[in-house]
């Protein structure tokens, strides 16, 4: 799938946008569109690391060493570059791809367009890495549009609504994010001079 450059500039300039003004280490929002069929649910989440971003970029790019309740099964492209696209559950059609790199300061991932229970959805997800003296921050945040396609009710529409789901979803991500930061941090404690 080709994804315009400017389409997803202008995705990235919009969520960085978000991410600036973040004003908390989590937050989820969904907004209704005006054809009451489509929503979007943005969320955001950021953790500080005490390592240097170069030690940070190689375990954010493992993706599946602290994402490791998702699949992350290869299907096509070179692991950790643009093109690269990984399924994300067994037996469902849910795919991300790479979309965009720049080493050592931010990585996109496209949720790539999908139908799940009667809803269609697509997405990206952009994490940025700031160094600060020898900490890094860690921020993502992603933005998913749902459109129901069928009659009746979007009960996926009301679960993503529940605080419940909020809930469930922010330890989730914020936990993946807290990983990350274990993970790193102990390596990298563990082979400073001492």
């Amino acid at each position: 799938m080709k994804v315009s450059f400017k389409l997803l500039l202008n995705s990235v300039l919009t969520i960085l946008m978000l991410t600036a003004t973040a004003s908390a280490n989590a937050s989820e929002t969904l907004t209704p569109e005006p054809d009451e069929d489509s929503y979007n649910f943005v969320t955001h989440y950021r953790v500080h690391i005490s390592a240097p971003v170069n030690r940070v970029w190689p375990a954010l790019l493992d993706l599946k060493s602290w994402m490791y309740e998702f699949m992350l099964s290869p299907v096509s492209g070179i692991p950790e570059s643009i093109g690269h696209v990984m399924q994300l559950y067994e037996g469902r059609d849910f795919r991300i791809q790479i979309t965009a790199r720049e080493p050592m300061k931010l990585l996109a991932i496209s949720n790539l367009p999908m139908t799940f229970e009667g809803e269609f959805g697509t997405g990206v997800g952009i994490i940025t890495l700031h160094q600060h003296g020898d900490a890094t921050e860690v921020a993502l945040t992603m933005s998913r549009r749902y459109t129901w396609r069928e009659d009746g009710i979007n009960h996926l529409r009301i679960r993503r609504s529940s605080a419940v789901f909020k809930d469930n979803t922010r330890a989730m991500w914020q936990g993946f994010l807290n990983r990350l930061k274990t993970d790193v941090e102990r390596n990298w404690k563990g082979n400073q001079p001492g």
